[in-house]
């Protein structure tokens, strides 16, 4: 995880609180901007289809349904639709027999049937029958159109419009209607109860909402809806209160039932699944019925196939699936269903208060805060890419998962498009800013970087946020490496300069190789010399065992290279010398305004410069300072090679030759050594000899020892003599 500390941090935290505070204004207008609102209606919708809840419509709901059964099957004896207005007459005898509290039409009668009396009878029957109400039909119209509207019968708000014991709240400005088709002249005669059927797509053509009171000019008439519960209500009841957001039924008996309204005076619609509607029965059934009874076909009406005695109290709608009567809609639960299951829906919510609970608005607000933080803190702010890609889909995963179960489970609305914008929004926000804006930080501070860090070291000290240049400067224990090609001047006055440039170029490539390889850092080149360390900018614990290594692949990667210069006839010979120190120095950029090295300074770094000289006095390719013998530990075979006073320095130290593994001759070696330190020359000299002798080739470090001890045999040092050798050159 990114630490405070990390420069890195500060801007990101900046851009997460900049773009949380522009989401939260997204979030807060969203509710008014319909474009953005209509894709939480969609996953609404969604909900519906399949995360429903279990319930059934009420069972004191009925439908009548005029199906496509009831059309072949009564056609022939009654004629194409419309049917004759008899056919309801008998309808309406044949359940009056079951005493239901109420029989609502979602069938309109607007024309009269000419050259019968059917409309007189179904009016006369209609007025005696308790609970009948016929279907009328408001039609809608632009504001600009509202001039001119269409006067209502006189008496007929009075008889059928709305009676509440408070004032009703205006919506009529947001719905503006012109015209009405109203049942035909006998049936605004003789009936006690006129609703209103029509119904008010969303936007997208979906029916999702009910009006359950209509205002036609100054006049509120009931909807179905509206008309059924009021049909319906038990003995007892007081009347009906309705505020800007709910209409009450009130009842001494029993609760009130409570309609919750949109802002604009409609109800939701809380749907049930498909195979969850309302108690359906065929029309065609229901007057098979009535004509076996009325003929004594069946004398118990239990045997019938539809039994009106089980009529008692309930609200009979009375509607038509058959395609001919036009009257499908579409939901989000059926893409065509008819609309007196619309109506049906309306009136259970209402007698069973299973309504749709949409959380508060600051809820809603609320849990947005914890999804837009779990997207910045992946992204910005944990280093795993698996992390920062499944922290914000389970996070949004985990509430996705909550909203449908409160919503299954409980009726609960909690929004689902804001959240998923506000969390796929963040996490985008934050992935862009990453890539585009840190990226193009990333990939100028890798191309400055890459000139001196090895590719992993560089990735390290990105995905850290650290970036070298910026660091001023700091005390810190480092190993330094020192090279130098041996006579390369003389090397580079044989040939031509491109030559010279083309082999320098090949060996300076492979070394930084070596270096990179090894998590160095690459200093600087000096001509053929090269300067690099270990230990920083990135901490490195092993910096003194990787310095070495990488000393010792440097010697190998030299030989390989001779040996391709040699296959291809190129006489380049070169030797390299080389100087570990380890030790504590300065580290940082320095130079002037106008340019700035990463770079080192101190006596530690010109040690390990007076140590790789020495490599050509003492004749071994590598010597190491005595720090970094002591922190090499004893997995690392080394021969001590002198104790020196370096030029310019007062100071002796004690200076080694490791080696890649534990030779034979390296016990003699260091016993000689100690008898050359103990002044006996002689001794040191035969062993120094022998040593010498056992290794192919000879051995120019003992052999120098041996020439030391001869002279002084000679000549024997004074007593003050403490075996130092004072180096006269670098």
């Amino acid at each position: 995880m990114m630490k405070f500390n990390n420069p890195q941090f500060r801007p990101r935290l900046v851009r997460s609180l900049a773009a949380a505070f522009i989401l939260c204004a997204i979030a807060i207008a969203w509710e008014w901007v319909p474009w953005l609102n209509h894709w939480e209606q969609l996953s609404l919708d969604f909900r519906y289809r399949h995360f429903n809840r279990e319930t059934r419509v009420s069972e004191q709901i009925v439908v009548v349904d005029i199906d496509e059964q009831s059309f072949k099957l009564l056609g022939p004896s009654i004629g194409r639709w419309p049917w004759p207005r008899r056919i309801y007459k008998d309808l309406i005898e044949f359940l009056s027999l079951g005493q239901p509290a109420a029989i609502l039409f979602d069938v309109l009668f607007t024309e009269a049937q000419q050259g019968t009396d059917d409309d007189a009878q179904l009016a006369e029957i209609s007025a005696n029958v308790a609970g009948v109400s016929h279907a009328m039909q408001l039609l809608q119209h632009s504001a600009e159109e509202r001039e001119g509207i269409a006067p209502l019968p006189t008496g007929f708000r009075d008889k059928f419009g709305i009676r509440t014991e408070s004032a009703m709240p205006h919506w009529g400005q947001l719905r503006h209607y012109q015209d009405f088709e109203l049942p035909a002249p006998p049936y605004l005669a003789k009936s006690n109860h006129i609703h209103v059927v029509s119904a008010e797509k969303d936007a997208d053509g979906m029916f999702r909402r009910m009006i359950p009171a209509f205002f036609y000019g100054e006049s509120p008439l009931p909807s179905l809806l509206l008309q059924g519960l009021r049909l319906a209500r038990p003995p007892g009841s007081t009347g009906i209160t309705v505020t800007g957001n709910q209409i009450q039924f009130h009842s001494e008996q029993k609760p009130p039932i409570q309609i919750p309204l949109e802002p604009d005076g409609t109800v939701r619609l809380h749907y049930y699944n498909v195979d969850r509607e309302a108690e359906t029965v065929s029309f065609a059934n229901v007057i098979d019925s009535a004509i076996k009874l009325q003929k004594g076909e069946v004398a118990d009406p239990s045997e019938l196939k539809f039994n009106p005695l089980t009529l008692s109290g309930k609200i009979i709608l009375i509607g038509a699936s058959a395609t001919g009567a036009a009257d499908l809609k579409s939901t989000p639960i059926h893409s065509s269903i008819p609309g007196v299951f619309l109506h049906a829906t309306a009136i259970s919510n209402a007698l069973t208060q299973d309504y749709l609970k949409r959380v508060s608005f600051i809820l809603r607000f609320l849990v947005l805060l914890p999804l837009i933080a779990a997207s910045y803190i992946a992204v910005f702010f944990l280093s795993s890419i698996i992390i920062k890609t499944l922290l914000p889909v389970l996070s949004l995963g985990f509430y996705l998962a909550i909203s449908f179960y409160l919503f299954r489970f409980y009726s609960l609305w909690l929004d689902v498009a804001l959240p998923v914008f506000v969390s796929l929004a963040s996490a985008l926000d934050a992935f862009v800013y990453l890539s585009f804006v840190e990226g193009r930080e990333r990939r100028k501070l890798k191309g400055a970087l890459s000139k001196y860090l090895s590719p992993n070291v560089m990735e390290s000290l990105i995905a850290s946020g650290s970036d070298p240049r910026a660091e001023v400067g700091a005390r810190r224990e480092l190993s330094i490496l020192f090279s130098d090609i041996r006579g390369f001047t003389t090397f580079s006055e044989r040939f031509k300069p491109e030559f010279v440039v083309e082999i320098l170029n090949r060996y300076l490539g492979r070394m930084t190789d070596v270096i990179f390889e090894n998590k160095g850092t690459l200093d600087k080149f000096i001509g053929d010399a090269i300067l690099a360390f270990w230990n920083a900018p990135l901490e490195d614990p092993n910096h003194v065992k990787s310095a070495v290594q990488a000393a010792f692949q440097m010697k190998k990667a030299l030989a390989e290279l001779r040996a391709e210069w040699n296959a291809k006839g190129i006489p380049a010979d070169l030797e390299v010398g080389l100087g570990i120190n380890t030790g504590e120095v300065i580290v940082g950029n320095i130079g002037s305004e106008k340019r700035l090295d990463y770079t080192v300074i101190g006596d530690n770094v010109n040690l390990a410069s007076r140590l790789e000289g020495l490599t050509k006095q003492y004749q071994v390719p590598l010597i190491i300072g005595q720090r970094t013998r002591e922190l090499l530990g004893a997995d690392f075979a080394c021969r001590t090679v002198d104790i020196v006073r370096v030029k310019g320095k007062s100071n002796h130290v004690t200076i080694y030759e490791p080696l890649e593994d534990f030779p034979d001759w390296l016990d003699p070696f260091e016993k000689a050594w100690k008898l050359y330190q103990a002044r006996d020359f002689k001794a040191a000299s035969e062993t120094m000899s022998q040593v010498s002798a056992l290794r192919p080739g000879g051995d120019p470090l003992s052999l120098i020892y041996v020439e030391r001890c001869t002279e002084f045999l000679v000549s024997p040092p004074s007593a003050e003599w403490d075996g130092v050798y004072s180096a006269l050159s670098k």
